[in-house]
């Protein structure tokens, strides 16, 4: 990525290809349904909840067993994995169901699927699934939990029906970074646009609405600091956040200093380190989202 790139970003899920050039946000783009799979032991319940969200325009599949779980998540990953723990018999289906979010959090085909736990706080089963070893992207919340609370606890880790997508502009002269990108960010939250240098990028800037920038430093035509000298200092979208992405973090002198600095960017991002853990692109660009 870049001159002298010795780093390669695997691609860590399968994905639909993306248009480089997407709608628009202000002219009817809008995200797709997101799906969610509802686990549970109790048929009654999981038949409640999974009414609730389809009203609420989410596609919803059902599993009862953590086996059956796995097998459907592998088959077809969704966005969100719900389960229902309040209807547990003992301490055996917490542990089950710890045991498969930690699983799903270490395949790289499935650690990007964020999951909701409803768990009865009077029965015990929330603390008997260590919640301080639970993957970053798993929520719990407590019940009773009436239609509409569940529905705004799904808005807080996806996306709503319906929703403007999150746009994304990725600034690097190698194209598997943009397919790591897309293979990263949720299809249904995001809508992620690849630009081959800083030039490309600045045209896309002038053209296009974008909530974030991932910026590669070396570039052909235009560098990265080019790109962040037009947009923060020369008042081109001073707003637009940026998170550089690069193999060289360092500064070479003052002026590329400056320019990887606060407020101008957010953050830098070394390449090794989203190789070995794609989630931080994921996190990095969450906290954007909800600062917006």
């Amino acid at each position: 990525m870049g001159l002298g790139t010795t780093v390669t970003l695997a691609v860590p899920v399968a994905t639909e290809a993306r248009s480089d050039t997407p709608a628009a946000k202000g002219t009817g783009e809008t995200l797709a349904q997101p799906s969610v799979l509802v686990m549970g032991e109790d048929a009654a319940a999981r038949k409640v909840i999974a009414t609730a969200l389809k009203s609420g325009g989410y596609i919803v599949r059902e599993g009862a067993t953590a086996d059956g779980v796995r097998a459907l998540v592998h088959t077809e990953p969704p966005d969100v994995l719900l389960i229902d723990l309040t209807a547990a018999r003992g301490s055996e289906a917490a542990r089950e169901c710890f045991e498969l979010l930690v699983s799903l959090h270490a395949d790289p085909q499935t650690r990007f699927i964020r999951s909701v736990v409803l768990a009865d706080a009077a029965a015990g089963a929330a603390t008997s699934i260590h919640l301080e070893l639970l993957p970053s992207l798993t929520t719990v919340i407590g019940k009773p939990l009436d239609p509409r609370n569940l529905k705004r606890a799904l808005e807080r880790v996806v996306s709503r029906p319906g929703a403007l997508p999150f746009r994304v502009l990725v600034a690097d002269d190698d194209p598997l970074v943009f397919k790591f990108v897309t293979g990263v960010l949720p299809a249904h939250e995001y809508v992620v646009v690849h630009a081959a240098n800083g030039k490309e990028a600045l045209r896309a800037v002038d053209t296009q609405p974008f909530d974030a920038i991932l910026l590669d430093l070396r570039m052909p035509d235009a560098s990265g600091y080019d790109v962040i000298q037009s947009l923060k200092l020369e008042g081109r979208a001073p707003d637009l956040p940026i998170l550089v992405i690069t193999n060289y973090p360092a500064p070479t002198d003052t002026d590329e200093q400056v320019l990887l600095s606060a407020p101008l960017i957010l953050d830098v991002l070394s390449k090794p380190t989203l190789a070995a853990r794609p989630e931080i692109l994921l996190e990095r660009l969450e906290a954007i989202r909800s600062e917006t």
